[in-house]
């Protein structure tokens, strides 16, 4: 498997299916004692080979500043898990429920199926209790939700990753739909 190859094919649905605006997200692989992750600012639906720099695990963010800005929270889910694939995507309806919900909860069959519920957690400005609060989540779910922020997403599998991604946000939007339907909203 090219890595780098398979972490553009995703970048590029991510970005089809408006999971990610034009300079937002981040995706990354780990193999062993190395991570491919996407560069800061990069495009993910238009990403080059040279977009996706391989990093030690070890590594702190200063001696490479060109790596997402959420190098940090990456290297801590690797540190303390075994899971080998992490998404981070802006979903525009998952991030709208998320500013009024605890936890976004399927009501469709897909996502009764894939992820059933998504926790939402605060989004933090103390990165170390960002990271805890995302360990302690990830415990019992794939799929994580940061108050108005985004999702990230902890599995073996980039297609697990994407899947969970995208179930999440069509629920999502099932969800508001069912309540302007229902005048709920």
């Amino acid at each position: 498997m090219n890595v780098k190859r398979t972490i553009i094919k995703a970048g590029k649905v991510l970005w089809e299916e408006h999971l990610v605006t034009s300079h937002s997200g981040n995706i990354s692989v780990r193999e062993g004692d190395f991570v491919y992750i996407t560069n800061t600012g990069t495009k993910l639906g238009f990403l080059e080979e040279s977009d996706i720099s391989t990093v030690p695990i070890q590594a702190g963010r200063n001696e490479y500043p060109f790596i997402s800005s959420e190098w940090d929270i990456h290297r801590g889910l690797y540190l303390n898990t075994k899971r080998t694939v992490i998404i981070h995507a802006h979903p525009p309806c998952t991030v709208t429920l998320s500013l009024n919900y605890e936890k976004i909860e399927a009501i469709d069959y897909e996502g009764k199926i894939s992820f059933k519920i998504a926790p939402v957690i605060e989004n933090l400005e103390d990165r170390k209790k960002l990271l805890e609060s995302l360990l302690d989540k990830f415990e019992n779910y794939k799929i994580v939700v940061i108050r108005g922020h985004g999702t990230f997403t902890l599995t073996d599998s980039i297609e697990e990753a994407i899947f969970l991604t995208s179930s999440l946000e069509f629920s999502s939007k099932v969800l508001i739909f069912n309540a302007i339907f229902n005048k709920k909203l």
